[in-house]
This record gives C-alpha cells, structure tokens and sequence, in this order.
C-alpha cells in the first residue's frame, strides 16, 4: 500500500487481522512510515508474529522496476512464512 497520513499501527495490524499475511509499505516522501514500521514489527514480536510479515521502502515512482522486484521478493518472503496462526492472528487486535 502506498503510505498516507491515515496509516498508522492500528491499521496495518487491521490488514493482518483481517486476513493479509504480509503487508508492505512503500512511499515517495520520507515521513514517519519507517518508524510505524518498526513499531509494528515490535507489536509483532510480541504476539509472536515474524516482523518479515511488514516491510517499508522508500522508492521514488522513477524507480518502477525497483518496485517490482520489492513486490516480488516481498511475495516470496511472505510465502515462505506462510499463513498466520489463527491464535496469533486473534492476538492482533487484542
């Protein structure tokens, strides 16, 4: 998802909970998006969910091809994982 001032930690754990098994970040601007996600990703070691499952980058929209290969090492990434437990994802919004 391209980031907005709406994101923030409630939400990205609402995409896990709602049933995304990754969910990946990207902007043009550098705001405070790489610090959410550092923030989620130890929201989520704590419920016992693998921080890979969130990524940021910032990456001008010149740098499609950049893009794509994030999209699909990102992809991979979250396959290998595979799903999230149903007790950890009931963890998320607890």
């Amino acid at each position: 998802m391209s980031s907005t001032t709406n994101l923030d930690l409630e939400l990205t754990l609402k995409a896990l909970d709602l049933g995304a098994d990754g969910v990946m970040i990207w902007e043009v601007e550098e705001r405070h998006d790489a610090e959410l996600v550092e923030e989620v990703k130890e929201e989520l070691v704590c419920m016992g969910v693998e921080p890979e499952r969130v990524e940021f980058r910032l990456m001008a929209p010149i740098f499609f091809k950049a893009l794509l290969k994030f999209i699909t090492c990102f992809v991979d990434q979250v396959k290998k994982l595979g799903k999230i437990s149903d007790e950890n994802r009931e963890k998320l919004l607890t």
